[in-house]
């Protein structure tokens, strides 16, 4: 069961982050999650990097096409997930850093 809520949740473009209030009036909450989400992005960008690298040992093979119809679907869609978030509280940071 906590697997199958893990994944409904990763393929949640809109998910956000325990904690995360996007309407926060504090730049330095806005600087920490610019932080916490270039991290994250970071990350999943060589987990995916690594996945292309390993994509290329498993030839045509079943095993192959569960990597490209799902790890790497996941993958790309929390990166995508990730610059997203990290486009908007770079905006949200500029946003209270004018208003100081």
């Amino acid at each position: 069961m906590r697997d199958e809520r893990a994944g409904e949740e990763a393929a949640d473009p809109d998910r956000l982050l325990p904690g995360e209030d996007p309407a926060t009036p504090y730049l330095d909450d806005a600087e920490k999650w610019v932080e916490v989400y270039q991290e994250l992005l970071q990350f999943k960008q060589r987990l995916l990097g690594v996945a292309e690298e390993a994509l290329k040992d498993l030839g045509d093979k079943p095993a192959r096409k569960e990597v490209v119809d799902t790890d790497r679907i996941v993958l790309e869609a929390e990166v995508k997930r990730f610059e997203r978030r990290l486009t908007y509280w770079k905006e949200r940071r500029l946003e209270l850093d004018e208003r100081s």
